[in-house]
């Protein structure tokens, strides 16, 4: 399935793709993302799939050396990003109706990762994520939880 979004994104004139090590397993990966030049800071423009402690919306600064890398974060959006991934033979397409009010992107049957804005109260949706999870539907990692939604994440 092409993700359009992603397709203008990476080839919009103002955009360029950063690379985002991170670890998996015992491997490190590469997520390359589009962002968006700000001056001399670039905008998150792509909702991660892998990497944690960035979200859709933050500014980061990038390294040149054969392309473009992730430096630092320099500002937080305010927005939050949830991974959710499928176990047994859960189909994630199935329950994207269900997270609709959010920015969701798919990467797979299997992976989901939902971007909360600022203003999106998040106790409903980790509320919904609990019960998934107690049901064996899915599993779930708060990747980056923004100031707003780490104060406001209890759920009864």
């Amino acid at each position: 399935m092409w993700n359009w979004r992603n397709i203008i994104l990476k080839n919009h004139p103002d955009n360029i793709q950063v690379k985002f090590v991170h670890k998996l397993g015992d491997n490190y990966e590469v997520e390359e993302l589009a962002c968006k030049r700000m001056g001399k800071y670039y905008e998150v423009n792509n909702i991660p799939f892998f990497i944690h402690n960035i979200a859709l919306g933050d500014i980061i600064s990038v390294e040149k050396n054969q392309g473009y890398w992730y430096d630092s974060l320099i500002k937080e959006s305010g927005a939050s990003l949830i991974q959710v991934v499928a176990l047994r033979d859960t189909n994630m397409r199935t329950y994207m109706e269900e997270f609709k009010e959010y920015q969701t992107e798919m990467y797979s049957d299997l992976l989901i990762s939902i971007s909360i804005n600022p203003y999106q109260d998040y106790k409903l949706l980790k509320k919904r994520l609990e019960s998934g999870l107690k049901e064996g539907i899915w599993d779930y990692k708060e990747a980056s939880l923004s100031k707003v939604h780490r104060e406001n994440v209890t759920v009864e």
